[in-house]
């Protein structure tokens, strides 16, 4: 399954910019608060060579991420492996299910839910040849805003990256923390005039942002500024 292409732009703030870009939003924009903040869980897969982060800090134009996905505080529906795909400005994500036994995943090592979404890729044909490995748990508290011509807005905090050492299970160890606030605008491209005019409401400049580059920089598994 796939969603719908959609256009991303992120601005990464600090605490005292983030107060500021809320007020802005609250008192000069249509943007309301779409449903309750949730935290988001990711285990993020990549070749043995880091592929998927190598083309990131390359700006390679079409790129791919490999991520397990969920919400809430513990392996459960709803769960998804995605593939994140980057086409220049544009991404869509593609969804793969799961083998009955998902339920499990708090059970197993990081290293069998890796051939569990190898397993799923080939069954739909994609990169057959591809072996995964698991890189980086990454979890946030999310917060979610739609404005009323239907630009999305998300905001990111209370950011976490747990380092996956041989035999990890999910979320087991000491997380690193990462005090950076990061926003989200997603819109479909006839909505960009609508966009060019929120973003004159801000002084916050836009900036290229990955928080897989950020985790694997904080576990010293690449260099990303």
């Amino acid at each position: 399954m796939q969603n719908s292409e959609r256009y991303e732009i992120k601005f990464i703030l600090n605490s005292h910019e983030i107060f500021e870009f809320k007020q802005m939003l609250i008192l000069d924009t249509s943007f309301k608060e779409m449903f309750n903040p949730r935290i988001v869980n990711s285990i993020y897969f990549d070749d043995v060579n880091n592929m998927s982060a190598a083309d990131n800090l390359a700006g390679i134009s079409k790129r791919k991420k490999y991520r397990l996905r969920w919400y809430g505080n513990s392996l459960c529906d709803p769960i998804n492996f995605e593939v994140k795909i980057r086409k220049n400005k544009i991404g869509y994500k593609e969804y793969f299910n799961l083998p009955d036994e998902h339920k499990n995943l708090n059970k197993l090592e990081l290293h069998n839910i890796a051939k569990m979404f190898e397993n799923a890729l080939d069954l739909k044909n994609k990169n057959p040849s591809l072996q995964l490995f698991p890189k980086l748990q990454l979890g946030y508290l999310r917060e979610y805003f739609e404005n009323t011509k239907g630009i999305r807005l998300t905001i990111d905090d209370q950011i976490k990256f747990w380092q996956v050492f041989e035999g990890s299970y999910a979320y087991h160890g000491t997380p690193l923390e990462y005090d950076k606030k990061i926003i989200e605008l997603k819109f479909s491209k006839e909505l960009y005039p609508n966009v060019v005019n929120f973003l004159r409401k801000t002084s916050f400049l836009p900036k290229r942002h990955s928080k897989y580059l950020v985790g694997l920089a904080k576990i010293g598994e690449a260099k990303y500024i």
